[in-house]
């Protein structure tokens, strides 16, 4: 299931960081 916004399932289920700075 791709993420929306092109994050890493891994990032987007756990955190979902939506600032861009702290994509990673």
């Amino acid at each position: 299931m791709p993420y929306s916004g092109g994050q890493p399932l891994h990032v987007s289920e756990l955190e979902l960081p939506d600032n861009p700075g702290s994509k990673e």
